[in-house]
């Protein structure tokens, strides 16, 4: 058996209907040191550079990842400054 874990943040996330259908969904505290964004790019983005950039970088309060100098990681967000997976 599977299950969807999501951070309580954001209870009425995309498709949740269908995936409760499907499975059971438990929602979990969110914390500074991880959000789905940062999970989603680590593990979906196109670019392997910046799957490493991300995977060895600190984090901002809202668990986005940043480079030394504080600013989202390229490559690693859209323009609207949310991050998201290359392909999507």
């Amino acid at each position: 058996m599977c299950c969807y874990a999501r951070g309580d943040d954001m209870l009425e996330f995309p498709s949740r209907e269908w995936v409760e259908s499907v499975m059971p969904v438990h929602f979990l505290p969110r914390t500074e040191s991880c959000s789905s964004s940062l999970i989603r790019v680590l593990y979906h983005d196109d670019s392997a550079e910046t799957r490493e950039k991300v995977a060895f970088s600190t984090t901002r309060y809202d668990g986005k990842p940043v480079d030394e100098s504080g600013e989202l990681i390229k490559g690693a967000r859209k323009e609207d400054d949310t991050l998201t997976a290359g392909r999507y």
